[in-house]
């Protein structure tokens, strides 16, 4: 009967050893993944001189959506859609252009 017992439990506790041995994606990582959206419009009470980068969410995340961070590193999660997200990252790219070309930031911006 032990010898039953054991058979049956070995297959289990090699199966979750395994499971607590996976490595850790992207998508375990805290703050990867948006569990929810900000409504269209609501984005724009994020000040686009505040954000510090736009990126998109891991594709093994189950909601698509773009990260906004802050240069507060608070993070926002918008959909992926919005214009006003897509407008700042526009402006983000520019500067970014901008800085790289002069060799730094310009005075008094």
């Amino acid at each position: 009967m032990k010898t039953a017992v054991t058979l049956l439990l070995l297959p289990l506790i090699c199966c979750l050893h395994q499971c607590a041995a996976a490595p850790i994606g992207p998508c375990a990582l805290q703050g990867s993944c948006c569990h929810n959206v900000m409504k269209s419009g609501d984005e724009k009470a994020i000040p686009a001189k505040k954000v510090k980068i736009i990126t998109t969410t891991p594709s093994c995340c189950t909601i698509e959506a773009l990260l906004v961070t802050t240069v507060l590193d608070k993070m926002f999660c918008v959909a992926p859609d919005s214009t006003w997200a897509k407008k700042v990252g526009k402006h983000l790219e520019l500067q970014a252009n901008q800085t790289s070309k002069h060799g730094g930031p310009k005075p008094g911006v």
